[in-house]
């Protein structure tokens, strides 16, 4: 019995995985998610008190991980010559044996996540972790490019065009391989763009 009442549980939770993806959270139906997982919208308020509860329940794990990453990234130990290697198959190379931890966290529930603004809980999640990579990203200028114009207006904007860039790729390609591949060549593509401005800026500034 334990066992039919878990295998419910998953159930709801893998349908409704997907509804909140397809749909976004704020138009995500309970009705739609209990038809999906055979069963009824009053089964589902048995295991979870309402659609917020299911939403913890999937991307609790997910959310610690970037509280983890928000609490730590001071003690992040990031390499500034990344910005002398100009070599694309250097990044190809490294891009590739972090291949496996990119597709974990480009996964549906991180995606999830980082579109649910309509909760109070998560609605500052994803500008936490923009703020977090501007940060960087603004230090490693600042260090390397001081002469670079409108830094904090740029850093905006490359921040935001790059997380909306790996939210459409995990949004609209399924398979495994063709994401990774596409995440590894956004990444470089990204890297090579600013690195073209960043040079630029310094010869005619």
């Amino acid at each position: 019995m334990q066992y039919q009442k878990q295998e419910i549980k998953n159930s709801i939770l893998l349908h409704a995985q997907d509804e909140f993806f397809e749909k976004g959270f704020k138009d995500a139906s309970l009705r739609s998610i209990a038809k999906k997982a055979d069963t009824t919208l009053g089964n589902i308020y048995n295991y979870f008190k309402n659609k917020e509860a299911i939403l913890d329940e999937l991307v609790s794990e997910e959310y610690e991980f970037i509280k983890s990453f928000i609490k730590n990234h001071e003690q992040d130990d990031f390499d500034e010559q990344v910005w002398d290697v100009k070599n694309a198959k250097v990044w190809e190379k490294g891009l590739d044996e972090l291949s496996d931890m990119l597709e974990s966290v480009f996964s549906k529930r991180f995606y999830i996540l980082f579109t649910c603004g309509e909760t109070v809980k998560y609605k500052n999640t994803r500008r936490e972790v923009e703020n977090i990579i501007k940060e960087h990203f603004l230090r490693d200028l600042k260090k390397k490019f001081a002469g670079f114009i409108n830094k904090d207006e740029m850093a905006d904007i490359f921040v935001s065009q790059f997380i909306e860039g790996i939210l459409f790729i995990s949004k609209n390609y399924s398979d495994k391989e063709t994401k990774k591949e596409l995440i590894k060549t956004f990444f470089m593509y990204t890297f090579f763009g600013i690195a073209g401005i960043i040079d630029y800026n310094n010869k005619h500034k």
